[in-house]
């Protein structure tokens, strides 16, 4: 049995950095930058770049803790470590923007506002970077989830075709030898009598070998050929029985046009039961018996 896996997903840089997850992070690190340049000296511009830088940084050390190292200690959940490194690559993010904005050495002893600045992003950052990552985690956990069990479901039906298509190969290798012989040992019977019906059972046997023993080589049959072979068995059993037995089969000859397996299962199935022992089963073979029709 092959062990289930859900659909391969990005990794790497491209997961890291994902387009979905830069869309989230600058819908809040582009407010955040705007609220904080209204009261404050330096550009809308500067603020923006330094958010930009926060939350990138922010993003790259979430993504690599999801996967890096690719063990931790039994007592560290995955998911409190990718927290714990997002409070931490948050400051250093934020000194990094400062750095890079001021072209160096922020001197934050030297400049109280600016401080008070690299406070509040830091501060903000990882309030919203937090619950973000939280809501992150929670969505990623639904999604393997709900890929799990779609994957589980297409095995089920698998193996649910598969216990389908193994019942009619044994109900076929049980019942086709049984009935081929109890046939020839009718005509051989009919034969001896000098009936003149041992011909046209004969005739219905070479039809229904005609279409049975092509398909034994192969693995997928088509609704025509299906009702073929039915339409054979039937008639080859209504000779054995001639008073007894009448059958119709009025199919569409739309269904009997080629399409996909699966939509066709349901009629084949139902066509399967009819070739694997039906007639016998609900039609002892008494020539005093009640006539039957099969429609």
């Amino acid at each position: 049995m092959k062990t289930l896996t859900p659909d391969a997903a990005p990794t790497g840089l491209r997961f890291v950095l994902g387009l979905r997850r830069i869309a989230v992070m600058l819908l809040v690190a582009v407010p955040m930058a705007l609220l904080i340049s209204i009261d404050s000296e330096t550009r809308a511009a500067t603020w923006l770049a330094r958010s930009v830088i926060i939350g990138t940084g922010a993003l790259v050390a979430f993504g690599l803790a999801e996967s890096w190292p690719a063990r931790l200690p039994r007592w560290l959940g995955r998911w409190v470590f990718q927290l714990l490194a997002l409070a931490v690559a948050i400051p250093i993010a934020a000194y990094a923007a400062y750095w890079i904005t001021t072209g160096g050495d922020p001197a934050f002893a030297a400049n109280p506002k600016r401080f008070v600045g690299f406070g509040q992003l830091t501060v903000a950052g990882v309030f919203f970077g937090l619950w973000l990552a939280l809501g992150a985690m929670i969505r990623q956990r639904d999604a393997r989830a709900h890929a799990q069990t779609l994957a589980f479901e297409r095995e089920r039906r698998e193996l649910e075709h598969q216990a389908i298509e193994a019942r009619t190969q044994l109900l076929r290798s049980q019942i086709q030898p049984h009935f081929l012989f109890n046939t020839l040992a009718n005509i051989q019977a009919l034969v001896e009598a000098g009936s003149p019906h041992a011909p046209r059972v004969l005739a219905s046997l070479i039809a229904y070998l005609k279409a049975a023993v092509p398909q034994l080589d192969e693995t997928v049959s088509t609704l025509g050929r299906e009702v073929e072979l039915a339409r054979a068995y039937l008639e080859l059993m209504r000779m054995r029985m001639p008073d007894r037995l009448r059958f119709a089969l009025d199919v569409d000859p739309s269904v009997l046009a080629p399409t996909s397996a699966q939509a066709q299962e349901p009629l084949k199935r139902m066509v399967e039961s009819i070739k694997s022992g039906a007639i016998g089963r609900f039609i002892p073979f008494d020539p005093y018996g009640e006539p039957v029709q099969f429609a």
